[in-house]
C-alpha cells in the first residue's frame, strides 16, 4: 500500500490510498476533486471509493457523485455529501487490498472517524 497526500487549499491535505497490485486507490476527504484526480492520474491509478474523516466541507466537499461514478462514499454521518455507506466505530470493509477498520472518534466532530488501514498482503 502507498499513502499520497494531496495537499489542497492553504492548510489541508486529502490523500490517496493505493493498492500497487491492483491500481485501485481510495480518495480519503477528497475536497478539491481537480487535484485529487490530477494526483491519481500522475499515479496512474483508479479511484474506486472516497472515505471521509467527517462531515465539514474543507473533507467532504469533494464527495460529488458524478466524480467518482459507482464509488461507495464510507462517513461516520449522513450530513456527509453524497455518503453511500454509513461507518461507526470497529466496522470494517476493504478497497481492493486494502483493509480498512474505523475508529469512532467524536472530537473535532461528533461524526469524525478515524481510519487504520492495513495492505492485507501482510
Amino acid at each position: 500500500m502507498k499513502v499520497v497526500p494531496v495537499p489542497v487549499r492553504d492548510d489541508n491535505y486529502a490523500y490517496l490510498l493505493i493498492d500497487e497490485a491492483t491500481n485501485k486507490a481510495a480518495a480519503v476527504d477528497p475536497y478539491d476533486v481537480p487535484k485529487v484526480q490530477a494526483a491519481a492520474e500522475k499515479a496512474g491509478v483508479q479511484i474506486v471509493a472516497g472515505i471521509t474523516t467527517h462531515h465539514h466541507f474543507d473533507h467532504s466537499g469533494g464527495n460529488q457523485s458524478a466524480a467518482y461514478p459507482g464509488a461507495p462514499i464510507y462517513g461516520g454521518s449522513n450530513k456527509i455529501p453524497a455518503l453511500t455507506n454509513q461507518v461507526k466505530d470497529k466496522d470494517e470493509f476493504n478497497v481492493a487490498n486494502i483493509h480498512v477498520r474505523c475508529l469512532a472518534t467524536p472530537c473535532h466532530t461528533q461524526d469524525s472517524i478515524c481510519y487504520y488501514v492495513t495492505d492485507k498482503s501482510g
